[in-house]
């Protein structure tokens, strides 16, 4: 595995094909191209200047939907991830998601816009819960979380303690959504990308655009420049 040979954190995500509709729109929205770890021109830059602020935090993460959260892990346990990742991958069939929408769930509504989908079979929940139970259960510090650990309740504690991720986010309150923008100024704003989004680029103008299919499981380290990259992938290749 080409990683650097000291602690760093790694996140594992699901992340579709660069071929489809989906992540070509969503990387340009994003302006990040996380399979290849390259910047890209930001698209809604075109009708707003300011639309590169409204990205926020999401650039540095790219298209995905979380797995995995990213927590620092020893060097020592690389491989071990990897062969515990892989294990989870041949037992993990290719997935279909259905009825893609936005997300209304978020917390930090009106701020963030993201896209979910429906899992009838639950099979992002499984492999997100092997992949806490298995792999989370190594790291050795949460620096995203870690700083607000002093405002958990206990089960996030407890969680925090165990997995480095507090257990609103994690486990049976787990959430499928493939994040957009972090840092959207208004409600305003928000309808206006979204009609954008619908109207000036085909977002769910056909059912193909509905579903999602994905079939890789990716581990991703943070870099110097803060962006998270590809290092390490896993074919989805168990039986449904």
């Amino acid at each position: 595995m080409q990683i650097a040979e000291h602690n760093h954190t790694l996140a594992i995500y699901l992340i579709p094909s660069a071929d489809t509709s989906f992540y070509q729109l969503a990387r340009a929205v994003i302006g990040y191209d996380v399979l290849r770890g390259t910047p890209v021109p930001t698209l809604l830059t075109q009708h707003d200047p300011a639309a590169a602020a409204w990205v926020g935090i999401a650039r540095l993460f790219g298209c995905h939907a979380t797995m995995g959260e990213a927590v620092a892990y020893a060097a020592a346990d690389l491989d071990e991830i990897a062969t515990r990742l892989d294990w989870i991958a041949s037992r993990t069939a290719p997935i279909t998601l259905h009825a893609g929408r936005w997300y209304a769930s978020f917390a930090l509504l009106p701020r963030a816009l993201g896209i979910t989908f429906d899992d009838p079979a639950e099979a992002t929940l499984r492999l997100h819960r092997h992949v806490v139970t298995l792999v989370q259960v190594l790291h050795t510090a949460s620096p995203f979380f870690g700083p607000h650990r002093a405002t958990f309740s206990a089960a996030d504690q407890a969680a925090f303690t165990r997995y480095g991720t507090p257990r609103y986010r994690i486990l049976e309150n787990f959430t499928l959504h493939f994040s957009l923008l972090s840092s959207l100024p208004d409600w305003s704003t928000r309808q206006r990308v979204t009609q954008l989004l619908r109207e000036e680029y085909g977002l769910w103008s056909t059912p193909a655009q509905r579903s999602l299919h994905l079939d890789t499981l990716y581990l991703l380290e943070q870099s110097p420049d803060q962006h998270f990259r590809v290092v390490q992938s896993f074919a989805l290749r168990g039986n449904a």
